[in-house]
């Protein structure tokens, strides 16, 4: 009889250890499986992430071109004082040759009205 048992706990011994090995075997295939899936998880992630990272270093260009483009604060300032003082002197030479279209029309009349009181005079003093 301890034969038998010997052969029964051999054979389950051997039964346990392929058991044990086909476990082992299961485990390490699902994990080279998530192992897998983890790898291209990152790698999916890895390109996403560079891809937004291009497209951010895209629109910072843009920004910095744009910018250059841009006229700075103060030299706004500068070019507004400028152009108002361009207009405040074309306004003021406006206005003197206003001034001075009045002054010759001023001129003109008088020497009219002298030429006509001379014509007057004469009339009268002829008659």
């Amino acid at each position: 009889m301890e034969k038998e048992s010997e052969y029964g706990r051999r054979r389950n011994d051997e039964w346990t250890y392929k058991y044990v090995d086909m476990r082992i075997g299961e485990l390490e295939k699902r994990l080279i499986i998530m192992l897998e899936a983890r790898d291209l998880a990152l790698n999916l992630s890895a390109s996403s992430l560079q891809r937004q990272l291009e497209n951010m270093n895209e629109f910072r260009t843009q920004i910095k071109d744009e910018r250059a483009m841009l006229l700075p604060r103060s030299e706004f300032v500068i070019q507004h004082d400028r152009v108002n003082d361009d207009i405040r002197i074309l306004r003021e030479s406006k206005a003197l040759l206003e001034g001075k279209a009045s002054q010759s029309s001023v001129m003109v009349t008088l020497i009219l009205a002298i030429i006509s009181i001379g014509i007057s005079l004469v009339a009268l003093l002829s008659h």
